[in-house]
């Protein structure tokens, strides 16, 4: 699932660097119309693909040969990631229970998968960027110890902070 999400994204970030850079409107509406819904049908963080998109837009500055094309393109990011936003929120406001339903089949809460958040992000920093395999722990292998409150495991408050 990841692995597809990612590949989805990258392509649709790519298409859609190609098409801002030519100013060719049938790449981007590839990456925008077919690549991000196949993205986000692997897994749910490719919906991340329009705010990526977006930061990729103003990292790189990029201008195309035409002025209203560069604007239009940005009002139609603008315009997407605010109404996938504004749905979310709908969603979430109206049915709280939709966002809960995912972890009912875990044995870990939504909270403690966002205080693990932090330690796992140091582990795969750590490990597998700085220092290439020198932790048995890998991008298939996530038996992550969940943590269960701020205190526990004990490295949990330091990633917290960071």
């Amino acid at each position: 699932m990841a692995q597809l999400s990612t590949l989805f994204t990258l392509l649709g970030l790519i298409c859609y660097v190609h098409g801002r850079q030519r100013s060719s409107s049938p790449l981007i509406v590839l990456a925008l119309a077919v690549m991000w819904p196949l993205a986000v049908l692997s897994k749910e963080n490719g919906a991340l693909l329009p705010l990526l998109a977006a930061l990729t837009e103003w990292w790189l500055r990029i201008d195309s040969a035409a002025h209203a094309h560069t604007r239009r393109w940005r009002i139609v990011l603008v315009v997407i990631i605010s109404l996938a936003a504004l749905t979310l929120s709908a969603k979430v406001i109206s049915d709280p229970q939709w966002l809960l339903a995912g972890y009912q089949g875990r044995d870990f809460t939504i909270g403690q998968r966002i205080m693990s958040q932090g330690s796992i992000l140091f582990d795969y920093l750590g490990n597998l960027l700085l220092a290439p395999g020198s932790s048995p722990m890998g991008v298939f292998r996530d038996d992550y110890v969940a943590a269960k409150t701020l205190w526990e495991p004990k490295h949990t408050w330091l990633s917290a902070l960071l």
